[in-house]
């Protein structure tokens, strides 16, 4: 038998969050009365079971903090809010020194003229270093760049621009119906070098605060590349001067200098940052060699954060952080299948990499502008059925989005409590909602790259099984 749980929440579920491929979907829904009961009597439980397909064993064993969802449980609805470019001169005024920063123009874009001369200005600024090793790292990269650019016939249509800081477009020459809205400036921030890069099609929008000089506007994709998250060992050398709390109010005050507000740092990793090394030779050439390190160690952090709504913010896994969705449907199998037409706006983020030297990188990814509050409040049901409805979703799960596991077994340390953002093609709009996340242990990986997999995410106002690839529930 199905329950209503609030009247306006059922109102708002079927009407933004059930429409995912243009159909209804059915919602079960628990059958005892929704309650917070257990929330209110006990902030801390404790969860430790083991559960099996078959085929996967998942144990369980978690602290589960239940105050902030007797709390906090809004819902919220929200809509793409890209920027403009009001956005991007009010965001360079106040991120850059003053008199300091200008339109630039990728290598890859300008007419061959303009690159001879970029790489002559360069030429002689790197001239002026008695050590090679006094010279910055960004400026010995874009010099590399540059020179390959003036070095090879580029195939692209070069851009001439009048200098003003707005929205420019890239075209692929293979295919001109591939674009990407472009704007790059270059500034310094208390006097060090600084990109800060717009990038909008119609499948995400970006805004990146970067040191490292990206080429391929049209693919900025180097954040994915440029850290990576490891694991915690003791065998691993720690070479960043930071702490985790430092790195965190690093990012957050540079977020507030933005004018940014409404997000939430809720995960920070430590990191291992891998970018190729260059020489410098008689002739002045720039030569890029591999720099990857025979072992591992730290020398960064990682950041993730997401919106922030009454206190409670997205938890951050691969999936739901990601750049863009595409919509289709799941085969019966649970895996993806060819299906999957018509590219859908990415998750809303934060990544960030900070280093011995500051911030290395800044992502703001998608960012949303919320519509209308829905509910300050939903009504929950108590974590005892989310719990119970869990167990049931381990037992038929065939683990196809899973990570690798050599023994086909996973560990559940961490239980958390956040938000899950639901999409609705119809409206194409997007709707906040509280959400439990049981999240994959790393000791049940054989990489010692992080991953962030949950094996399963429930609403928390109706039980739900939340699909984060698609970002439908069902």
């Amino acid at each position: 038998m199905k329950k209503r749980i609030a009247g306006i929440l059922i109102s708002i579920l079927a009407l933004f969050a059930l429409s995912g491929c243009g159909k209804e979907k059915d919602i079960s829904y628990v059958d005892e009365p929704a309650t917070t009961s257990d929330a209110a009597t006990a902030s801390v439980l404790h969860r430790n079971y083991e559960v099996t397909d078959g085929l996967l064993t998942f144990t369980v064993d978690a602290d589960v903090d239940t105050s902030l969802s007797a709390q906090s449980s809004p819902v919220v609805k929200v809509s793409r809010n890209d920027y403009t470019k009001d956005d991007m001169k009010r965001i360079a005024d106040a991120i850059f020194d003053a008199g300091s920063y200008a339109l630039f123009l990728p290598y890859v874009l300008r007419p061959d003229e303009e690159v001879k001369s970029a790489c002559a200005d360069m030429q002689e600024k790197i001239a002026q270093y008695n050590d090679s090793a006094d010279i910055p790292y960004s400026l010995l990269q874009e010099y590399y760049i540059a020179q390959q650019c003036m070095e090879n016939d580029n195939v692209v249509t070069p851009i001439h621009t009048d200098g003003s800081l707005k929205w420019y477009r890239f075209t692929s020459s293979e295919n001109t119906d591939i674009y990407t809205n472009f704007c790059v400036i270059k500034g310094t921030i208390s006097q060090k070098p600084y990109y800060l890069s717009f990038i909008q099609t119609d499948v995400y929008c970006t805004m990146l605060l970067h040191t490292i000089y990206e080429p391929y506007i049209q693919y900025p994709q180097y954040y994915d590349t440029y850290a990576n998250p490891l694991y915690e060992n003791e065998s691993y050398s720690d070479e960043c001067q930071y702490s985790k709390e430092e790195s965190k109010a690093m990012v957050l005050d540079t977020l507030q200098t933005m004018g940014i507000s409404d997000y939430t740092i809720t995960d920070v990793q430590k990191a291992q940052t891998i970018k190729p090394d260059y020489e410098i030779t008689k002739d002045g050439e720039i030569i890029a060699s591999d720099s990857s390190n025979d072992g591992y160690s730290y020398d960064s952090y990682l950041l993730y954060g997401g919106r922030n709504v009454d206190g409670i913010a997205p938890v951050h896994t691969d999936f739901n952080f990601c750049r863009e969705l595409v919509s289709g449907t799941i085969g019966e199998n649970g895996s993806s299948n060819d299906s999957y037409t018509n590219a859908r706006y990415g998750y809303e983020a934060i990544f960030a990499n900070v280093g011995n030297d500051g911030i290395n990188y800044l992502v703001i990814q998608n960012p949303m502008k919320v519509e209308e509050v829905l509910e300050t409040n939903a009504q929950l049901l108590s974590f005892d059925q989310i719990d119970a409805i869990a167990k049931d979703y381990i037992s038929k799960f065939d683990g196809t989005t899973l990570p690798f596991s050599a023994d086909n077994t996973y560990k559940i340390k961490e239980i958390q409590y956040g938000l899950i953002r639901l999409f609705d093609e119809e409206s194409d709009s997007y709707m906040y909602i509280p959400a439990w996340y049981y999240m994959i242990d790393g000791e049940s990986l054989s990489s010692p790259f992080c991953t962030f997999s949950p094996y399963v995410i429930i609403s928390a106002i109706d039980g739900s099984i939340y699909h984060d690839y698609n970002g439908n529930i069902n």
